[in-house]
């Protein structure tokens, strides 16, 4: 049984995006509190270092606790299971629940979370059981959160719980960061405070050290250590051609984060499978879309009901609803989308891929500078024949004329470190901690 004991309506504050920007300015009394906050933290990581130093001295493992709100993203699932590999560590999971969005989404997040990597995983644990959270702080000498942000979930899984505790706290993006609302999270207070920063690649520490107080100093470029997995995905051979539809759930003013066009083209959506019999779809939205559209301000419980009953009746269509998703991108021909992170994540596939976008406009007016990038090696769609001329000729009749371009980028640019990303952050802590 849940009973939520904090429920915040989760909302980033913008005006704190413009109120960072003034505490840059030395003339801010803020400024200097910000700084003695980032000082007093990164001490306290130098002091942990030196104790957990002794500890693996004396042959004791040190201990690795791995918040995760949303299996699907678990960013740092790779760097779990290679830690599990190494006698050094001695990692775990604990599930802890997203308390920011009603209790409906909270139990299913939560048990299709915990279900999903208890099957997988042996040291599998409970943030949250018999009505009550449960404080992990005491139990291991490193953590990883899943997200920057505060009033998501309940203050034993949020940084300010640790606060000079004997623990390093370290962060890998949850979502590949390619539109400008990564900026806004930039300027967040935790990725000041966090140990270690394991980002993407060159250009996001241009971003860092525009847009973080502490200008980067805590970021660790590793490449993205999420798509590790992506490689060991199995190909299954088939004699159809697959397609994912993947709509992303900002159809509500995000103001720096608007790129969902779901409600314009749900109904052709639906019109896909009629239209191409011959082609299996999955359909495979933001696991918040269907949070969004349930608000009586959008859909409502009835008509979001109605919608998805009506999708899963088609014979060639399966409704992917949250969970892992490398094994159908690995066994995929293309994509039909506009969410932010499968913008990158899906050209480590190399397959085309169709993005789309309300204008032309919105690309210099929502991407960032890579993500520009990634959108130059993907077809672009406007209208529903946009969206038909990928499906007929691109992925029909394989007339992918981007493919040369596309695979020299996506090798050179976003294949950082891959499909060693996790190696990498392995040894990385592991080099501090013995040398």
């Amino acid at each position: 049984m849940f009973k939520i004991l904090r429920e915040t309506k989760f909302n980033i504050d913008y005006s704190l995006y413009k109120l960072y920007q003034k505490i840059r300015h030395r003339d801010n009394p803020a400024f200097l509190e910000r700084i003695q906050l980032i000082d007093e933290y990164q001490c306290n990581y130098r002091r942990v270092i030196k104790q957990l130093k002794k500890q693996t001295r004396s042959g004791k493992k040190i201990r690795v606790c791995f918040f995760v709100m949303l299996d699907s993203a678990f960013a740092a699932r790779s760097l779990y299971e290679k830690m599990l590999e190494d006698n050094f560590f001695d990692p775990f999971i604990v599930v802890i629940p997203d308390t920011s969005r009603g209790d409906e989404h909270m139990k299913f997040s939560f048990n299709q979370a915990y279900d999903s990597l208890f099957k997988k995983y042996q040291k599998v644990f409970k943030g949250y059981e018999n009505d009550e959270f449960c404080d992990f702080l005491e139990k291991a000498d490193i953590f990883y959160f899943p997200t920057p942000y505060n009033g998501m979930t309940y203050e034993y899984f949020e940084m300010e719980h640790f606060k000079n505790k004997d623990a390093l706290l370290f962060y890998i993006n949850y979502a590949y960061p390619v539109v400008k609302f990564a900026r806004e999270i930039i300027s967040l207070p935790t990725h000041d405070y966090f140990w270690k920063i394991f980002i993407e690649n060159k250009g996001y520490i241009s971003e860092l050290k525009k847009y973080q107080l502490f200008k980067g100093k805590n970021a660790v470029i590793s490449g993205y250590c999420k798509m590790d997995g992506l490689a060991n995905q199995e190909i299954i051979q088939r004699q159809r051609k697959k397609i994912i539809i993947a709509p992303h759930h900002t159809i509500s003013d995000w103001k720096l984060l608007k790129i969902s066009n779901f409600l314009k083209y749900h109904k052709f959506f639906l019109e896909l499978p009629k239209l191409y019999p011959n082609i299996d779809f999955v359909f495979r939205p933001h696991p918040l879309l269907i949070v969004q559209l349930r608000k009586p301000e959008f859909w409502g419980e009835e008509k979001t009901k109605k919608y998805f009953d009506k999708l899963e009746k088609y014979s060639n269509v399966m409704y992917s609803n949250g969970g892992e998703y490398f094994d159908i991108f690995a066994n995929s021909d293309g994509i039909i989308h506009d969410c932010g992170s499968f913008l990158a994540e899906y050209l480590f596939t190399e397959k085309p891929a169709c993005f789309i976008l309300e204008e032309k406009k919105s690309i210099k007016e929502w991407f960032l500078p890579i993500g520009e990038k990634c959108l130059e090696h993907c077809y672009q769609a406007y209208s529903e024949k946009d969206i038909i001329n990928y499906i007929e000729n691109i992925i029909l009749k394989n007339e992918d004329t981007l493919k040369k371009k596309r695979i020299k980028f996506v090798n050179s640019e976003l294949k950082i470190n891959y499909p060693k990303s996790s190696e990498f952050i392995l040894d990385y802590i592991k080099n501090i901690l013995i040398q």
